[in-house]
C-alpha cells in the first residue's frame, strides 16, 4: 500500500507483482505436497473450481464485457449473461502456473462435479460468433464463483 500511496507503483502493477509472487509460492508448495504425496502413494486432489474462483476474485483473468471487444491474443474470456466464458487454452495456462501436471480432463471433471460448467450442444464448450469466425469457450456460472 505504501508504494501505491506514494505513487511509486500503480495498483495494477502491485497486483501483478503480488499475483506473480503468490503463483510462484503456491507452485512451490504444491510441488512439495505432490512429492510428499507421491512418496506415500497418494494422488493430489485439487478443487479446480476453488482455484478458478480465487483467480477470478484476484483478477488474474483478463476479461471483457462483450464478445465484440474480445481479442483472442489479449483476453482470457468474456463476462456474459451471468456466466464467465473462458478460452480453454488460456484457462489451462493459468491453472498450470499453480499445478504444472494438471490434465484438462481433470479440470472439466471437477467443474462438472460442482455443476459449474454450462455445456454446449453435445460438447463441453460453447461457440460464440466473433466477427466472421466463431470462438469456443468453456462457460462457468458466475454464481459458482461468488
Amino acid at each position: 500500500m505504501y508504494r501505491i500511496d506514494k505513487g511509486f507503483i500503480t495498483e495494477e502493477a502491485a497486483r501483478e507483482q503480488y499475483n506473480s509472487f503468490y503463483q510462484q509460492l503456491r507452485t512451490i508448495v504444491l510441488a512439495q505436497n505432490d512429492l510428499v504425496n507421491r512418496s506415500k502413494g497418494i494422488k493430489a486432489d485439487i478443487d479446480y473450481l476453488s482455484l478458478i474462483r480465487q483467480m477470478y476474485h484476484d483478477k488474474r483473468f483478463v476479461l471483457v464485457e462483450s464478445i465484440k471487444d474480445f481479442e483472442l491474443k489479449e483476453h482470457d474470456g468474456v463476462i456474459r449473461k451471468d456466466h464467465l466464458y473462458l478460452r480453454g487454452d488460456k484457462l489451462m495456462k493459468k491453472i498450470r502456473m499453480v499445478d504444472p501436471t494438471v490434465d484438462f480432463d481433470d479440470v472439466l471433471k471437477n467443474l462438472k462435479m460442482h455443476n459449474a460448467l454450462k455445456p454446449g450442444n453435445g460438447s463441453n464448450s460453447r461457440q460464440l460468433n466473433h466477427g466472421r469466425r466463431s470462438v469456443r469457450f468453456y462457460v462457468i456460472r458466475l454464481a459458482k464463483l461468488r
